[in-house]
């Protein structure tokens, strides 16, 4: 079972979708989940998503081209970025650019090769989630994906420096 981290949540929570790796030509989706599908099966399936309760979420790769894809940040309600390393940090430009470049107004989460010190920086680049791995402690992921970070860099939560936060101040 996927331990997933939403922002402000106290405890990790069941998380209704479910990630699909492989989907093959003959899916049939079960009526009653949510499910999470790689790009090329989101596409694929596209618009019709036949037999979905809801529209599937889809999830990258950390390294795509984003560009293309705009149509598909207007319709998901989720997107999962892929972290294949955590020395990687491909993942973190990708969260914070499909935000701020698409606006993107839907969940987005990370899962992958995590380690619990890197949420606080996955929420400064606009994730809300995090499926987190078997090896971190769920109660340290909470405390750091929860905490408020006081930074003197600007990012997708608080775009603005502290000094330019004071100097519009005055």
């Amino acid at each position: 079972m996927q331990r997933v981290i939403k922002q402000q949540e106290k405890d990790g929570q069941h998380d209704p979708w479910q990630l699909l790796t492989d989907v093959s030509a003959d899916f049939v989706p079960a009526g009653d989940t949510d499910y999470i599908l790689p790009l090329s099966a989101w596409q694929l399936l596209a618009p019709e998503f036949k037999g979905f309760q809801r529209i599937p979420g889809v999830w990258l790769e950390a390294d795509i081209e984003l560009e293309p894809l705009a149509e598909v940040f207007t319709a998901a309600p989720l997107v999962a970025v892929a972290f294949p390393a955590f020395v990687d940090g491909s993942g973190f430009s990708t969260g914070s650019l499909i935000r701020e470049m698409f606006s993107y107004k839907g969940e987005l989460r990370a899962f992958g090769s995590l380690l619990s010190d890197q949420l606080g920086y996955l929420r400064r680049c606009g994730y809300d989630s995090v499926v987190l791995p078997d090896d971190q402690d769920m109660d340290i992921a909470i405390q750091q994906f929860n905490a408020d970070m006081v930074s003197y860099q600007g990012d997708v939560l608080q775009p603005y420096t502290p000094f330019r936060r004071r100097i519009s101040a005055d």
